[in-house]
């Protein structure tokens, strides 16, 4: 399986990367993390691949990408090459503007702008704003385990919904493990509604 997860710095990309590597390795698969990170840095451009059994390359074809998981809407625009009709996007609809919008005070388009974009090439899409489940839960720097909890809810992912969670609590401290619970079951639940009867299964 092929996965792209792509935001802004700040939003816990490179732990979610993580987690989805470990957990893999976890379950006897073989992994590869790319190492483009982008601009790390908060507000930055930020994105990364995943490639569970998939060989040794850290990028994959265009065309291939299995799962795409945007942690910030407008980002998803530049990996469109990569996806195909069999791609299953996840986006986090919350507005917040990467650096590069704000800077040049571009407009920054509505979800539905992105979500009829993406439509041209994939109908299995489902939207929704991880940014207030994360504060829901306790804190929207939990948007990356809404977003982890998610990704676990499809159907056909290769790595078990206990594991996942299991690896992120593993990765972080325990202040803070309860409230990414809540966050990683909210993303959950949500996906795992959407999923029945849905397009979204790979």
């Amino acid at each position: 399986m092929n996965i792209l997860l792509c935001g802004v710095g700040g939003q816990g990309i490179i732990l979610a990367s993580q987690v989805l590597g470990e957990g893999s390795i976890k379950i006897g698969k073989h992994v590869v993390i790319s190492e483009i990170h982008g601009m790390a840095q908060r507000g930055g451009s930020v994105y990364t691949f995943v490639r569970i059994d998939e060989g040794d390359a850290p990028i994959p074809p265009h065309g291939c990408i299995d799962v795409a998981v945007s942690f910030e809407r407008i980002e998803l625009l530049r990996y469109l090459d990569f996806m195909s009709g069999e791609t299953v996007v996840l986006i986090n609809d919350a507005k917040i503007p990467p650096i590069g919008v704000s800077l040049q005070k571009k407009p920054y388009p509505e979800i539905e702008e992105i979500v009829a974009e993406v439509g041209k090439i994939t109908a299995k899409i489902l939207h929704f704003d991880a940014e207030k489940l994360a504060m829901e839960a306790g804190t929207k720097l939990a948007v990356n385990s809404v977003m982890l909890g998610a990704i676990a809810a499809l159907q056909g992912f290769p790595i078990p919904k206990a594991v996942v969670l299991d690896t992120l609590l593993s990765k972080l401290t325990e202040k803070v493990r309860e409230v990414n619970r809540k966050a990683f079951e909210s993303g959950y639940e949500v996906a795992k509604a959407s999923t029945a009867g849905h397009p979204l299964s790979p």
